[in-house]
């Protein structure tokens, strides 16, 4: 393991901890061709995105996309910042195209339900429950 790897390690750490401000200096830290790699390119969106920087973010995730559209954590960390910019309807394009990839990630679901109510699609937001919770084959069956 390389000091850059232990950088991004403790950088990842840090933003899981709840502190951007230290993962933010120890990113900066980082040499710039430890920088270039998706990986990283996903950490710097995520620090963008907790400083406020949703244009900045959302340029890294476009960029990252572009390169892979089945990035699902791009994608996810993309609708994140699409509801902090108060864009549910782009919220919500990230996340079907995530759950299109891993239909099998509730979480994303869940994130995608919330999304569909913030836009008052409240039937839409519905059959989102009822798919995570498994009740659209239970009422299905039921009739």
């Amino acid at each position: 393991m390389t000091d850059v790897d232990v950088l991004v390690a403790l950088v990842r750490l840090e933003l899981d901890r709840g502190k951007p401000g230290l993962g933010r200096s120890l990113f900066d830290r980082l040499p710039s061709f430890a920088r270039s790699g998706p990986d990283v390119r996903l950490i710097e969106a995520r620090l963008l995105l907790t400083e406020g920087e949703t244009r900045a973010a959302r340029r890294v995730l476009e960029d990252l996309l572009e390169q892979d559209p089945a990035q699902v954590e791009a994608l996810e960390i993309l609708a994140a910042t699409e509801l902090a910019a108060r864009r549910p309807r782009a919220a919500s394009a990230a996340l079907r195209e995530a759950l299109l990839i891993r239909p099998d990630r509730q979480d994303l679901r869940e994130q995608l339900a919330r999304a569909l109510m913030d836009q008052r699609k409240y039937g839409e937001a519905e059959a989102e429950w009822r798919r995570l919770s498994g009740l659209e084959n239970k009422i299905g069956r039921a009739h």
